[in-house]
């Protein structure tokens, strides 16, 4: 689920996202993506399979 945002972000925005980060693991599952934008400032991406918080 994440490896489709991280390409995503990477190919399309590339102009304004210089890197992506996978934050936190738990069990071997990626808690988070951090978007780092040019500016300096960042994006978090946070997913959930089932839709529920």
């Amino acid at each position: 689920m994440y490896a489709a945002v991280e390409s995503i972000a990477l190919a399309e925005f590339a102009d304004v996202v210089t890197d992506v980060k996978r934050i936190g693991r738990r069990a071997d599952a990626i808690l988070k993506l951090r978007l780092l934008i040019r500016d300096g400032s960042f994006v978090d991406v946070w997913l959930s399979p089932t839709g529920a918080d």
